[in-house]
């Protein structure tokens, strides 16, 4: 990859699934930029972000949330 984040995920086959991420190149994908790598002492010590994969659960750990 030479532009753009790269997800790193890990994925638990189970019932349901448990999904774990990182972008570990981190939120922007031009280097050198400050966010260039923001992430990737998270992936480096397998720190990691949940990926929520329930919608009532999502929603209750929503900061907030709107409707149109």
């Amino acid at each position: 990859v030479i532009y753009g984040a790269n997800m790193r995920f890990q994925a638990r086959m189970s019932n349901p699934p448990e999904l774990k991420f990182s972008l570990d190149s981190g939120n922007s994908g031009v280097v050198g930029a400050k966010n260039s790598l923001d992430q990737a002492d998270l992936w480096h010590k397998g720190e990691v972000f949940i990926l929520v994969t329930d919608w009532a659960q999502a929603e209750e750990q929503a900061l907030s949330r709107f409707r149109l």
